[in-house]
């Protein structure tokens, strides 16, 4: 399918590892209609995560590109690595996204991470929203490791 370039959107997603980036890619893809099934990175079966050393770590090593039709609009998702070691994955993501979403978990001090992202953004003159990823409680949503 062709869109026009007005209807194409390209959003980084940052933060610290564990902040939910991969799980939010697969609830884009899940909610859409992109895929069948909800991927999770515990069970090493995400769409974002798809090399050997990703799902044997059970971290993002690479910046994946996740497209999502929603309304007539392309977005492109950019999941990029939480680990500091791989900042630079999130830098040059950056470099192609009109909007930077970072990911704070609720569960975790993850300020520091926050904070980096913050300044890159700011640096980058990347827009920015904040978006708190919330534990689920399994026994209320089997299956389901974070309501974003």
């Amino acid at each position: 399918k062709n869109y026009a370039a007005n209807r194409v959107r390209n959003v980084v997603l940052l933060g610290h590892s564990g902040s939910g980036k991969t799980t939010y890619t697969e609830a884009a893809l899940y909610y859409s209609g992109a895929t069948k099934r909800f991927g999770k990175v515990e069970d090493g079966n995400t769409v974002s995560d798809y090399e050997a050393e990703e799902i044997r770590r059970k971290v993002s090593v690479n910046t994946s590109v996740i497209p999502v039709e929603w309304q007539d609009t392309k977005i492109n998702f950019l999941d990029t690595p939480g680990y500091f070691d791989f900042v630079s994955e999130a830098k040059l993501a950056m470099n192609v996204a009109d909007t930077a979403l970072i990911m704070v978990s609720a569960k975790s001090n993850s300020f520091i991470g926050y904070l980096l992202y913050k300044l890159l953004s700011i640096h980058k003159k990347v827009e920015t929203l904040v978006v708190s990823t919330i534990p689920v409680i399994p026994a209320v949503s089997p299956g389901v490791s974070y309501v974003i």
